[in-house]
């Protein structure tokens, strides 16, 4: 560890960390993983600005990898989220997103930080689990970047690219595709060679540079998703307090720190939503990003967004 960090990495993504140890009875985080764990954070604790992250199993979920928050994992993937995501836009429920982050809320310890995703090298592309409807995409991409969060993204997923059909070596091939950067042959990921797990269907359109320049391009939303999180150091690590609607299909919570405070709120359905909480968050101020309305009257809060809607609205002391 210590060649490459001195090197300049940044860090370590450990790839199925809680096995790394075999007992008879069980090999999943025993005390000799965890105590490696403990060296290995030791180690990157020597250099400043380094991280590491823990691919985490989805029975334990993530919180066995944080320990005290600052002597095993400084990130641990979110896979209650990242793997189940797309059921709860299927069900137009947000029980799934909602449990993932009181988790987050009341489980993590201090100086642990949630590794958001929505898509991987093995749970698919994030487009095909939203059955092709990009709207129910970005707003899964949304959760993962206003949440108290670290976000992850998937290459290709920023484009809308979807899975694969062919298998080389198991089906998780389907989102192991080729990056696709523009509309020639081999569209840019290969000159001289065919690549050995085809493209995915539609590469002549879902590709960096065809996407560059169209503003209805999911590559643009990304972008702006990104530049409007970027420089609010809130969304990082700023407080998240939950909000629980009356509404199963809606998904809002609180972000705020010393210098400022948002409020969130997700849609879940395809139809025109509206919710109400007995809540006190202070003074709702404007609308930030999405579209929507939002309001508070005698200590309620209501809440509307259009048909596969999200709004963040800036919130005032």
């Amino acid at each position: 560890m210590r060649f490459w960090l001195a090197r300049g990495v940044d860090g370590y993504r450990c790839d199925v960390i809680g096995l790394l140890f075999e007992s008879a009875t069980g090999c999943n985080m025993i005390p000799e993983t965890v105590d490696y764990i403990r060296q290995l954070r030791a180690v990157v604790d020597e250099f400043p600005e380094r991280t590491i992250v823990a691919e985490t199993d989805i029975g334990l979920g993530p919180v066995p990898y944080l320990g005290t928050g600052t002597d095993m994992f400084r990130m641990a993937f979110d896979f209650p989220y990242g793997y189940f995501w797309a059921v709860a836009f299927l069900g137009e429920s947000s029980k799934i997103p909602f449990a993932a982050l009181t988790t987050v809320t009341t489980q993590y310890p201090p100086g642990a930080q949630d590794a958001m995703l929505i898509g991987s090298h093995d749970v698919g592309r994030a487009f095909t689990h939203a059955q092709e409807l990009a709207w129910r995409q970005q707003r899964a991409v949304e959760i993962s970047m206003f949440s108290k969060a670290t976000p992850f993204i998937y290459y290709g997923d920023e484009l809308g690219v979807k899975d694969g059909t062919t298998f080389v070596v198991d089906s998780r091939d389907s989102a192991r595709t080729p990056m696709p950067w523009d509309a020639t042959a081999n569209h840019g990921f290969s000159t001289s060679s065919t690549p050995w797990i085809p493209f995915a269907a539609g590469a002549d359109l879902v590709n960096v540079q065809t996407e560059d320049t169209d503003a209805q391009s999911m590559l643009t939303f990304y972008r702006e998703l990104l530049t409007f999180r970027r420089g609010h150091a809130v969304w990082g690590t700023g407080e998240m307090i939950l909000i629980a609607l009356d509404n199963p299909s809606m998904l809002a919570f609180v972000r705020k720190n010393s210098t400022e405070a948002f409020l969130v709120i997700e849609s879940m359905s395809a139809d025109a939503q509206d919710g109400s909480s007995q809540t006190s968050i202070g003074t709702i101020g404007a609308l930030v990003w999405g579209g929507g309305d939002a309001s508070i009257s005698g200590g309620t809060l209501h809440v509307k967004l259009p048909p596969g809607g999200s709004a963040v609205f800036a919130l005032e002391p």
